[in-house]
Parts: structure tokens; sequence; C-alpha cells
């Protein structure tokens, strides 16, 4: 479990690299704490991001960090994609590590008044998770509302669970809740 630790650090001072600005985003519940730092590289379209959620009724945590490619060329600037990976860190009933592939969507057209949609949405199949994980995955869907042209508040449902191959554990939430929050960028 160090070694893993050691890793995601590393993965973690990658962002230190990124000297173009990018975003911190807070969401809270009444069951749970989600705070990410998203990163832009300069001078190209890869975005890193590190992260954390703790969840107070079941004493899970998750540690993540991603790397992704967004294209910044499109012409269509209302819908910003991007795919790429996402490593974890969590621990639920047991520690565990887990390397998700995926990627996020925001979508804010001009005609809304302010308004957008967001999603994100990882996947670990069993080959890409560890300690006893059979699988795991992260599902994030927002109603945003541009306040200032930096910032955005939103509302939002997060799903983060884990399947374990011991059968006396099974499926487990790392978090599954509705939220409200906002996003700050630089």
């Amino acid at each position: 479990m160090f070694k893993k630790i050691i890793i995601y650090f590393m993965f973690m001072s990658l962002t230190q690299l990124s000297l173009a600005g990018g975003s911190i985003d807070l969401s809270v519940s009444q069951q749970a704490l989600r705070f990410e730092h998203d990163a832009i590289r300069v001078d190209s379209e890869i975005h890193f991001t590190v992260g954390g959620i703790y969840n107070k009724p079941n004493g899970s945590y998750l540690i993540s960090t991603s790397f992704n490619v967004v294209d910044q060329t499109s012409l269509n600037r209302e819908l910003i994609g991007a795919i790429g990976l996402k490593g974890y860190v969590y621990h639920i009933e047991e520690s565990a590590f887990s390397v998700g592939l995926g990627g996020f969507f925001r979508y804010r057209p001009t005609g809304f008044s302010g308004f957008g949609l967001e999603g994100l949405f990882y996947y670990s199949p069993m080959m890409m998770t560890f300690n006893k994980t059979k699988s795991m995955h992260e599902l994030v869907a927002r109603l945003n509302y541009r306040i200032h042209n930096r910032a955005r508040i939103f509302v939002g449902y997060n799903h983060i669970s884990a399947t374990f191959s011991d059968s006396t554990v099974g499926v487990q939430d790392i978090d599954n809740t509705f939220n409200v929050g906002f996003r700050l960028n630089y």
C-alpha cells in the first residue's frame, strides 16, 4: 500500500507543471465533502486533476488524480469533452487502488441564460483494480449556473462504488449523494 501512495503523490506532483490556470471544485452534502483541483498544462490540451472525497457516515475516503486530453481546437465552445485515465486510492471496508478509463463533458449553451450541464464517468474493470477489488466506477451528473464569468454554482449527484471479490463485502459505496457546490476558474 505504501508504494501505491508514493505513486499517487508522484502523479499529484505533475499538476505543479501546470501554469496556465485551472479550476477549483468544491461540493458538499449532508454526508460527504468533495474537492478537486483541475490544472491545465501550458500550451497543450492536457488537464491534470487531483482531488478527494470523504464520506463521514461510513468513514470512506477516496483520493484521485487524473490525466485527460481536452479538445480545445473545436469551434463549438459550448461543449467541451475529454477522455483519459483516473487513478484512485480509496478505503471503504479495506484499502484499494484502481485506474479508471473515461472522461467528462461540460455543455454550456449560450441560449440558456447561464445554465449548463456537466457529467463525468470513469470505470475500472477487474484488470485495472487491485487488492481484492473486482470493479470500480465514478459517476457525476450536475446542473450548473454561471454567477460570474469565472464562477459557477451547481446541484448534482455523485455515485462512486467498488465491487470487492470477498463475498462478505460485495458492492460498497464510497459516495452516493446529492450535493451542492461551486467551481471557480482562474
